[in-house]
């Protein structure tokens, strides 16, 4: 608190958060090999903020497949595919921290449904 009895937080993280909301899957690396389906709710460009039901704990290493928005020429569907570690998990949320990161396309079942003008219901679609 400072000297008005007000309390002050104070910003340790050193990158901006871009407030983007995509569908994701996130798949735990480890033994368990959970997979969970949730939300984005924020980028930086060293991590991510997600929502789930069941979020992985911290210190696990995950592999996390976000739905992007954009197409290649305007047809072929993407998805940002990450390798990280979660850094913080609390209730719904966990933060994650990338340690690497590409873009793919997001299959053949994808690419066919936008060629016929409709869009992939899952954040994974089996091709």
């Amino acid at each position: 608190m400072d000297q008005t009895g007000i309390r002050v937080t104070v910003e340790r993280r050193a990158g901006i958060r871009f407030p983007l909301q995509f569908p994701l899957s996130c798949r735990s690396l480890g033994r368990a090999r959970k997979l969970v389906e949730g939300t984005t709710l924020n980028f930086s460009r060293r991590g991510l903020l997600f929502a789930a039901d069941d979020p992985p704990g911290p210190g696990e290493k995950v592999e996390v497949s976000v739905d992007w928005p954009t197409k290649i020429d305007g047809v072929c569907p993407l998805k940002l595919v990450l390798q990280g570690r979660v850094v913080r998990s609390w209730g719904r949320y966990a933060a994650v921290r990338f340690m690497r990161y590409e873009f793919r396309t997001r299959g053949r079942q994808a690419m066919t449904l936008a060629l016929e003008g409709r869009e992939c219901q899952t954040a994974t679609p089996a091709c």
